[in-house]
């Protein structure tokens, strides 16, 4: 029937929704974490050039 035919579109179309705003926000997510470990790496390495820095200066 009618009836069934749209609520059947109407879970379908939901669905895809709820699945697309997930794996973006699930893609959000790693690229931010991604980001922070990046910037956290790249912190560290400034710390231990300016040791060895400190170092050799000594």
């Amino acid at each position: 029937m009618i009836v069934h035919d749209l609520a059947d579109l109407g879970t379908t179309l939901i669905g895809r929704a709820v699945l697309t705003v997930g794996a973006t926000a699930g893609a959000a997510t790693a690229l931010l974490l991604g980001g922070l470990a990046l910037a956290a790496h790249l912190r560290g390495r400034a710390r231990t050039a300016r040791a060895v820095e400190y170092e050799e200066a000594a």
